[in-house]
């Protein structure tokens, strides 16, 4: 449909058929055609008039596009672009529990809320508030992490092998923030140029939603089952990326986890390259069975290596917390981006987490919630295939027939 428009066969002002229609003629999903229309808005190309239909835009803005990469394969545009693999994810979620009201919704790949330590919470917000102070509620003097929230996440960081101290520690709402963050910050390192991330495809929208809407080009690298390959690494390398976004296990959609193996290969493969940035997503660690390391402990990377880690799986999604750990010279233009976006993250809150953390009961909790998840990963109908090992840590995904997607520019595959 793009090389139509560029090519005048679709032609100013033309109306296009409505997303079922274009859907039932060419045997698609509706939600690959919605991606597909969403896509053009978001280069120009075409424009929505509510209840009238799509149209071929009079002037289509023609964005210029990113080199090849070492494949032949274009990366794709590189212009900033709106949310629109959540916008269609978010109309895909309600037309089907619209028709399927009883069904349960795997598609934003949230907990159990049955299985979250709601107990241990409560008693962590009591034991905080008991202890609080008026001026506990006054501005802090610093952005440092709490010091009884950094000793219980230090201990939680030795214990899947990565070592760090307190002044390393930057705590935020979300990871999505640090990405938004981090966004800025890769743009500053190149005013007035293209900056490209490495992105595992197929991989979490609402990420790459967040890096396109700053701006920031997005390069795919595949995937196995042990996360993004080598040779995806070093095609996204060759085509110019500032930065590589890494899942070390617990991947969404598809679940796969690192190896030890596939951590010193990829360590190997980033070693010659010291201008990339490395960024690492560790969103279901307190919940994980399998502990692949973080490329943050390796010597030749660290000064590059920005390891996030959230809660919202094991914990609570409405704790609102995320902790970065960065060196320099990351960590401080990142801490100083942190402090004009919203300044501090509450200290009450960095107490109530650390409570959590330290709680005795805590443990034996996420070990019910992790084997309960394991039980219901078992007693799926159907399994990998012959020869073929499941991560341990996969989640639970609904198994639905799809036509193979585009690199980046479709709705999640596992939809």
């Amino acid at each position: 449909m793009s090389q139509a428009i560029r090519s005048g066969e679709l032609r100013p002002g033309e109306r296009l058929p409505s997303v079922r229609q274009l859907a039932t003629d060419l045997g698609l999903s509706v939600t690959t055609v919605m991606s597909v229309y969403a896509r053009l808005g978001d280069l120009g190309l075409v424009h929505g008039e509510a209840g009238r239909g799509t149209f071929v835009s009079e002037a289509p803005d023609l964005p210029q596009t990113a080199p090849p990469s070492s494949g032949g394969e274009a990366v794709g545009p590189v212009r900033g672009g709106s949310a629109w693999r959540r916008q269609v994810l978010a109309q895909t979620e309600a037309r089907l529990k619209h028709s399927h009201p009883t069904a349960r919704d795997l598609t934003r790949g949230g907990p159990d809320p049955r299985l979250l330590p709601l107990a241990v919470v409560k008693r962590a917000y009591r034991d905080v508030a008991a202890r609080l102070q008026a001026q506990d509620l006054e501005y802090p003097a610093t952005l440092s992490t709490e010091p009884e929230l950094a000793d219980a996440l230090a201990k939680r960081l030795a214990h899947d092998g990565i070592e760090t101290d307190a002044d390393d520690m930057l705590v935020a709402s979300s990871t999505q923030q640090f990405l938004a963050l981090l966004a800025m910050l890769l743009q500053r390192r190149s005013p007035g140029e293209t900056v490209l991330v490495g992105v595992e495809e197929p991989g979490y929208q609402t990420a790459m939603d967040t890096l396109e809407f700053h701006g920031l080009g997005l390069v795919p690298m595949p995937l196995d089952e042990a996360g993004v390959t080598v040779e995806g690494l070093l095609a996204a390398v060759d085509a110019g990326v500032s930065a590589v976004l890494f899942t070390p296990r617990a991947h969404s959609p598809t679940g796969c986890c690192w190896t030890a193996q596939r951590r010193r290969a990829l360590a190997d493969a980033l070693a010659p390259h010291p201008d990339v940035w490395i960024i690492e997503d560790d969103q279901f660690a307190e919940a994980a069975t399998l502990r692949p390391g973080s490329l943050y402990s390796e010597p030749r990377l660290r000064d590059r290596v920005v390891y996030l880690r959230s809660f919202s799986k094991s914990i609570a999604p409405d704790m609102r917390l995320a902790v970065a750990l960065a060196k320099q010279p990351i960590r401080h233009p990142l801490t100083l981006a942190k402090s004009f976006a919203d300044g501090w993250t509450s200290r009450t809150s960095q107490r109530v987490l650390a409570a959590t953390l330290t709680d005795p009961r805590l443990d034996e909790l996420l070990t019910e919630a992790r084997t309960e998840y394991a039980h219901r990963r078992g007693r799926r109908p159907r399994g990998p295939p012959a020869g073929q090992r499941l991560p341990a840590d996969r989640p639970v995904r609904p198994r639905v027939r799809h036509r193979r997607s585009a690199r980046l520019g479709h709705a999640p595959r596992w939809l």
